[in-house]
């Protein structure tokens, strides 16, 4: 089993690729999508869909966990972050991958 893990952000988003195969994990691949800071919000949106699609259509993952939103400076970091959360949420779903939700406690 092949798990693709996210953590969104439109200034960077982290992603990590792990495998589970006779009772081993193995980190396949990790690092992060950090768009241009001259985008606009909604440039910045594509980017990470874009990015999302391409990778899993490069390496297919079995399920895709997205971490929810715990913290934010404020209203609208937070409603940038739930944006972010949605478009990679969306690519996944795009890609036919089963999609859970990760709560990371702090």
């Amino acid at each position: 089993m092949r798990i693709l893990g996210l953590d969104p952000g439109t200034t960077a988003t982290g992603f990590g690729i792990i495998a589970f195969e006779n009772g081993h994990l193995a980190l396949e691949s990790c690092g992060v999508w950090r768009p241009a800071a001259r985008m606009s919000l909604p440039e910045k949106l594509d980017f990470l869909f874009s990015a999302v699609v391409e990778l899993l259509g490069r390496t297919p993952a079995d399920a895709v966990s997205v971490e929810t939103v715990f913290a934010a400076k404020n209203v609208a970091s937070a409603l940038k972050l739930s944006h972010a959360r949605g478009v990679l949420l969306a690519a996944a779903s795009r890609c036919a991958a089963s999609c859970w939700r990760a709560h990371i406690a702090a």
